[in-house]
């Protein structure tokens, strides 16, 4: 993509410089103006992988120097930006390299096939996949501030080089995946322990703490314990005769209301033993932890569970797929890969990029 730049001479400098759209990436997704600009410390970027109308300018290197910019001095010692490049790829580039050289083989490949691949599928994708990013992002909200976080594409390339690519490919798998009720059921059996539901209760309690308005290193007194204790004992005695839980719960608490599910390994050992000892509906006795006093009660339990193959079929089946999905596409770019290296089609400067 070529950019249009245009020529101006900064004031009082008497030197020459070139702007150029390119795009950058600001905290907070603030839009930057031409006052946020200094023409003379800028971003060297690659033109080509950014659209028109981002915001930001490149200088021309107007020294005429071939040597490396110096970004810093350490005890006599420059430290360069060929020095920030050359740790970066000896870090991170060949494997970078490597998914740059798979990644467009395999587009070649897939629209070489001329799969075909909807709008909608690719606009349905495209938005379970922000909806990811979102997640990992979560201070992101632009589509295009998202999908330039996770793979430096702007959406329009990131649908194509990305979305498109991963629909297209789970075409083609589909097209070879052989799969029986057998085969799921020999996976299921090597995987089943990782379904199984453990033994859980559903929990509330009423917490008082011996100095809730105590500073974190002041260590409570025995009167602050006493105090605790005998508020919990007032809130125990109004739930024996039959007050409602969670009123209690507001008028001595301290710490929140606990209504949860939990497994076993959750809560202090002391909670755990009264929790999975009680039926539901009942309530323990105050008990005393290193933090407080608790009285819980349990809403639910639930014993825990093996499911069968037919409670967790289609679970099952989506697992299986994505798997076999993930080992047959690793198979399928390698085959490419190969091939392309055969056919001259891919030529490396060097044998060390070859990835063995």
């Amino acid at each position: 993509m070529a950019a249009a730049a245009d020529t101006g001479t900064e004031a009082g400098s008497g030197s020459s410089y070139a702007r150029v759209r390119v795009a950058v990436t600001y905290p907070n997704e603030i839009t930057p103006t031409t006052q946020d600009i200094d023409p003379t410390v800028l971003p060297v970027v690659t033109i080509d992988e950014f659209p028109a109308d981002a915001i930001v300018s490149e200088t021309v290197d107007l020294t005429g120097s071939a040597e490396p910019r110096v970004l810093a001095t350490l005890y006599g010692t420059p430290i360069t930006e060929d020095d920030v490049l050359r740790e970066l790829w000896e870090r991170r580039g060949k494997e970078t390299f490597e998914w740059m050289v798979g990644r467009d083989i395999l587009q070649r490949e897939l629209r070489r096939l001329r799969l075909s691949v909807t709008e909608m599928e690719v606009g349905d994708r495209f938005d379970a996949h922000l909806a990811v990013l979102r997640k990992a992002y979560p201070h992101l909200k632009r589509a295009d501030a998202l999908t330039r976080a996770a793979a430096g594409m702007p959406p329009d390339e990131y649908r194509e080089r990305t979305v498109w690519v991963e629909l297209a490919l789970r075409k083609v798998m589909d097209a070879t995946l052989e799969m029986n009720d057998e085969d799921l059921r020999t996976y299921y059996a090597s995987v089943q322990a990782e379904f199984i539901r453990p033994e859980r209760v559903l929990v509330s309690q009423v917490f008082v703490a011996p100095r809730s308005d105590a500073p974190e290193d002041e260590i409570p007194t025995e009167e602050d314990w006493r105090r605790a204790e005998l508020q919990i004992l007032e809130a125990h005695n109004r739930l024996r005769l039959g007050e409602d839980f969670t009123e209690v719960a507001r008028a001595y608490g301290t710490g929140g209301q606990l209504s949860r599910w939990v497994k076993r390994g959750e809560l202090l050992r002391e909670l755990e033993d009264a929790a999975f000892a009680i039926r539901p509906g009942s309530i323990t006795t105050p008990l005393r932890t290193s933090m407080g006093y608790h009285v819980l009660t349990v809403e639910e339990k639930e014993e825990r569970n093996v499911p069968s193959f037919e409670e967790v079929r289609e679970e099952v089946l989506a697992r299986f797929r994505e798997e076999r999905f993930i080992r047959l596409a690793g198979d399928f770019m390698a085959r490419l890969r190969e091939k392309a290296l055969e056919s001259g089609g891919l030529v490396l400067a060097d044998e060390s990029l070859s990835g063995k």
